[in-house]
Parts: C-alpha cells; structure tokens; sequence
C-alpha cells in the first residue's frame, strides 16, 4: 500500500511540474488571463469563477452556476497561506497569490486521496490487488487529468462521491444481514452530502443509498428492520439535499427578498416560479443548457471530443448487462451464482452501470457536451474497472490500444491547450 501511496504521490508531482513547464513555454491563446505566481497557468476558463467567488462571494446570477464548497474551502486555505506569509522570515513567489495556491493544493491532494480511495474501493469489491492497481493507473491517467489539477472542483468531487461509495460498501456487516456498520454508513451520508456541495449532480449520489435500502429490504426478516432501513434512507436523502435546498434559499433570500433588488432591477423572472430554483435558471438562461439545445452543427467537434467517453461509458455498461441481463432487469436481485463474472454482475458494481448510463444520457442531450468527459471521469469509478478490464483482457487487446491512446492524449495533450488558455474546458 505504501509504494502504491508513494507512486500516486509522484506522478501527481510530474503532472503538476508538465503542466506548469508547457503553461510557461507557450504563448497564450487569449491573453486576457491571471499572470501573476507560477500557479497562474492553472488558472483558466471556470477557474476565475471560483477564485473570484472564493473572494468576493456571488456577486451576480451568473456566479450562481458554481456551488460554494469549493470557493469556501479556496478561501478559507488562502487566508491560512496569508498567515504563514506574514510570519515566514522569507518569502516566495508562489506565495504572492494563495488564492492560486490554495486551489492547486486543494485540486491535487483531492486527486491523490481519490486515487488512493479508488483502489481501496476496487480491491474490496474485486478482492483482486492486480485489478485494483491497473484501475487506480487508469484513475491517474484519467483523460480528465487537466481538470482533476488545475482550480477546477473534479478532484473533490471524485473524493467525496468515492469516498461515500467506499464507506457505504464497507459499511455491510455481512452477507444475509441488513444492518450497517453506523459509524461508516453516516460518514458515506456526509461524503455524499459534501458532493452536493460541491457540484449539483453530487444529489444524484443519493442514489446509492436507495439501491442500497432496496437491497437491504430483501434481506429484512423483522419489521423493525424495515423501519429502520426506511428511515435511515430517508435521513440519508434529506441530508444529501440540505447543501443544494440551503444554497438556492441563499440565491432567494439575495434576489428575491432584497428590498434593494426590488427597487431597482426588479425581482428576477425565477423568483416567481412554483420551485424557485436560481441554479437552473442561470444553467439555462446564461450558458443555453437544456434539452437539445446543443445539436447544432456548429458543436459537432464538440461532439466528436466527447465521443470516446461515452463509447468507452456505454460499452462498458454492455460489457457488464450483456453477462447476466435478467439479473439487470431485476436490478441485481437475482444474480446468476454459477457465473465466473462475479465482479461486474454483482450489485455493489451493477449500480455503478446504472448510475454511469444516466450522467451519459443527460451529458449528451442537457449539457454542454464537451464538458461531458470531464463530467463522466469525477463522477464514476466503473469508467477505470472496465479500462482495466480492456487492458487486462487479452480479448480486448486492439480495443486497449485505442482505449490508452485516448487517456494518454487527452492526459498529456489537455495541459498544453488549458494552461494556454485555448478552448478545453
């Protein structure tokens, strides 16, 4: 565990130094960015959003497409920085923007610690340390890898969603037994909740708890442990949406009650709606997210950057239903016990499919497509398990090829556009 501690560690020092090295030897496409501290380059597109937040809270609607946690943590973390500035009896560069510094520093130990999570997660599932290993290799050369580095929330949120996922599956006392490990089952809940906090799709972890209650009903024998199985569900839920419920009531109270507001601009259109939501508002009215609203012929290299993730995501997801598809349809009640893939059949890693299959589809038909890769690779870790099962499966041995020239070019090509302020995001 250690050298495998140790190697996550390294790579993610050799990937921030690439990073810096290709932000400050080529010229920037637009030149309107931050240039100021080494940590600079890692400050593109979204990133000023959650600097600017981070300092000067939500200014405006549009800032409102960004959740707080990150900004918070920014915030808190540079003032920290600022401290030791003031007191160290030298100074460095790096130090003249914490802001910068505390976003990389937050990004990247949040990589690491997902990393390591990743494989902790694999090799209880799988019980197999060389599956375990390649999957967390494929986590650390995800095409993602950019975003998972520079002021971006990717990181943080793969370490809470698979954080909450790993204490949820270790929260099981054994086989044939409702009841959950408390202690893990409410840390999974406040990785969930953190999720939330972190970006808007961290509600749909709330997911996992449900699949989970489902398959605890199954194995209930006392009406007790229904109740308790009920109510733990339903604490579970509403804890995961206090984030969100608290974030679009902070959005309200500031544009809709504010006497200041109504006085000079009006109420906004949003304030009047049955369920007043700022977030969807803004997703829609500022950046044109909705159904289909991307197919145009303009976004079709767009969708060509997104088309080897959701290849990958939903062949993947084949891979996994086509072994045992009445076990599926029976949302893995009823699993073929005789079968030699026991990994991708079972219920702990079929819910993955299910949650994996609905990110694709709203990526592709809500969102801003080309965010989807980024979007899909902080959101699941079946991505890695069927990567690695191509990589480790002589059968697949053309499709691997493809598969690790696709991480290893958008893992190594992504620094050179982002740090330069070309267009990935």
């Amino acid at each position: 565990m250690k050298k495998i501690i140790l190697s996550i560690i390294l790579f993610r020092i050799i990937y921030i130094s690439y990073s810096l090295i290709l932000g400050e030897f080529f010229e920037d496409y637009d030149s309107s960015g931050p240039k100021k501290g080494i940590f600079s380059n890692l400050a593109r597109w979204d990133s000023i959003y959650f600097l600017r937040i981070s300092k000067y809270k939500y200014e405006n609607e549009q800032s409102f497409a960004f959740y707080p946690l990150y900004p918070i943590l920014i915030n808190q973390t540079s003032k920290f920085i600022s401290f030791l500035q003031q007191n160290l009896p030298f100074s460095f560069e790096f130090l003249e923007n914490p802001e910068f510094l505390a976003g990389v520093l937050i990004s990247n130990l949040s990589n690491i610690l997902a990393a390591i999570l990743m494989f902790k997660l694999t090799l209880h599932l799988s019980k197999n340390e060389k599956f375990s290993v390649i999957s967390t290799l494929m986590f650390c050369l995800s095409p993602a890898n950019i975003f998972m580095t520079v002021i971006y929330t990717e990181s943080q949120f793969a370490l809470f969603t698979f954080a909450g996922i790993y204490f949820l599956n270790t929260s099981e006392k054994n086989t044939g037994n409702s009841g959950r490990n408390f202690f893990r089952y409410l840390l999974s809940i406040i990785c969930f909740m953190l999720s939330g906090a972190t970006r808007s799709n961290g509600m749909i972890n709330a997911g996992f708890i449900l699949f989970d209650s489902l398959h605890r009903f199954k194995i209930a024998r006392k009406i007790t442990d229904f109740l308790v199985i009920i109510f733990q569900s339903l604490f579970a839920v509403v804890l995961i949406m206090i984030p969100n419920i608290v974030y679009q009531f902070y959005a309200y109270k500031q544009f809709c009650l504010s006497e200041f507001i109504k006085n000079t601009t009006g109420v906004p259109s949003w304030c009047n709606n049955t369920i007043p939501s700022i977030y969807g508002y803004v997703q829609n009215h500022y950046w044109n997210v909705g159904f289909l609203n991307y197919y145009t012929f303009l976004q079709i290299p767009n969708f060509l950057l997104a088309f080897p993730i959701v290849l990958i995501s939903l062949l993947g997801i084949f891979y996994s239903w086509k072994k045992d598809f009445f076990n599926v349809l029976t949302i893995g009640f009823f699993p073929d016990k005789n079968s030699d893939f026991q990994f991708f059949t079972s219920k702990n890693v079929l819910v993955h499919t299910f949650h994996l299959l609905f990110l694709t589809l709203f990526g592709l038909f809500i969102m801003h497509v080309q965010v989807i890769t980024r979007f899909l690779s902080s959101s699941s870790p079946f991505i890695y398990w069927f990567a690695a099962e191509v990589v480790m499966n002589p059968k697949f041995r053309k499709f691997s090829l493809f598969l690790i020239a696709y991480f290893l070019i958008f893992s190594f090509v992504g620094p050179l556009l982002f740090t330069n302020f070309y267009p990935w995001t």
